[in-house]
């Protein structure tokens, strides 16, 4: 998998975050563009969302205006899910899936750019759908 530009190919993953307490989780979503390792989109949500996910990828496109050609992911319940699948289907995204090397780049690509703790930067929303 090659990217020759911006917006031609993103990676995304859903990581789980300690929160402030003792077991309490928060799962931060990130959407990295591979060619230029900058987050394009990212959301950190109390608990993982098949909506919530296809809602970011959404949002992702629209705030660039372009939609990529591939979207690589690995194979957990969101990344599957239905709502994802139609949306990249109906974008015309080709989709790949990960390795352990392509989690890796997504991780770390993530924790290089993360200065702030997960929860002072993108704070939970309680108008946001946790479903």
């Amino acid at each position: 998998m090659v990217a020759t530009g911006p917006s031609q190919v993103f990676t995304w993953d859903i990581i789980k975050a300690a929160g402030p307490v003792k077991g309490i989780w928060y799962h931060a979503y990130v959407i990295i563009d591979i060619f230029s390792r900058y987050i394009v989109g990212h959301t950190v949500e109390r608990a993982e969302s098949a909506l919530r996910a296809e809602g970011l990828i959404r949002e992702t496109i629209a705030r660039n205006g372009i939609v990529p050609q591939t979207v690589h992911a690995d194979r957990g319940t969101s990344m599957t899910s239905k709502k994802v699948s139609q949306l990249l289907i109906v974008s015309h995204c080709e989709t790949t899936k990960f390795t352990v090397l392509g989690r890796a780049f997504t991780v770390s690509s993530w924790r290089l750019r993360s200065t702030v703790s997960l929860v002072e930067s993108s704070p939970v929303s309680s108008s946001r759908s946790s479903s």
